[in-house]
């Protein structure tokens, strides 16, 4: 019965993994759109998958849950974000309202340290999407980024980890795809070689 319970667990845990994994596909995909309305769309639904990832990973990891609940105040987020042209969707106080949920998701569901990095990568993040710059979304999303993936470790989010990594390197193609300014007139560079933009990281 040991060993039943054993591979019944591994399944169950693998199963975990697979749902966060749906999840990555989407935020991967989602820095590769050169505008702020395709990059929110595209997070709404990574969110649902993250959301159910982390709130049945809360079973065996403590302080997933703080994970859980921030995926489901940024699924909001995106939602009101991904509004924005309407006039009511544009106000300002979003932002601060956000930003306050984000805290207290991390009070009521507070684990402990490890609680701190989603909930501080959730500020930056909304930050980051709540400009209209894809460019400055692109680099908070770098930092955020960086705070999931110390708490994905963390928490045995296996598929959170490959997700961070590749976000980061989404992000990073996405910065030198969109992001590259040419360098001005009566510069010295070379125009035809690789080194005649600076990329802006």
């Amino acid at each position: 019965m040991d060993q039943i319970a054993f591979w019944n667990l591994t399944w169950r845990f693998i199963c975990i993994q697979i749902i966060g994994l749906i999840g990555l596909l989407m935020n991967v995909i989602s820095f590769q759109a050169n505008t702020n309305k395709r990059i929110v769309r595209m997070q709404i639904f990574g969110c649902l998958f993250w959301i159910v990832h982390f709130m049945l990973l809360g079973q065996h990891s403590a302080g997933a849950y703080t994970g859980a609940a921030l995926n489901a105040a940024g699924l909001l987020r995106n939602c009101v974000f991904a509004l924005r042209p309407r006039k009511w969707a544009a106000h300002p106080a979003w932002l601060y309202i956000f930003c306050v949920g984000y805290i207290l998701c991390g009070i009521f569901t507070w684990s402990g340290p490890v609680s701190l990095l989603p909930t501080a990568a959730m500020l930056l993040g909304t930050v980051g999407l709540y400009v209209l710059n894809p460019k400055i979304t692109r680099r908070f999303g770098m930092v955020a980024s960086c705070g999931w993936l110390i708490y994905n470790v963390l928490t045995r989010s296996f598929a959170g980890i490959v997700c961070e990594i590749f976000t980061q390197t989404s992000i990073v193609v996405a910065m030198v795809k969109f992001d590259r300014k040419s360098v001005p007139e009566g510069s010295t560079h070379d125009n035809s070689s690789c080194n005649s933009k600076d990329i802006q990281v």
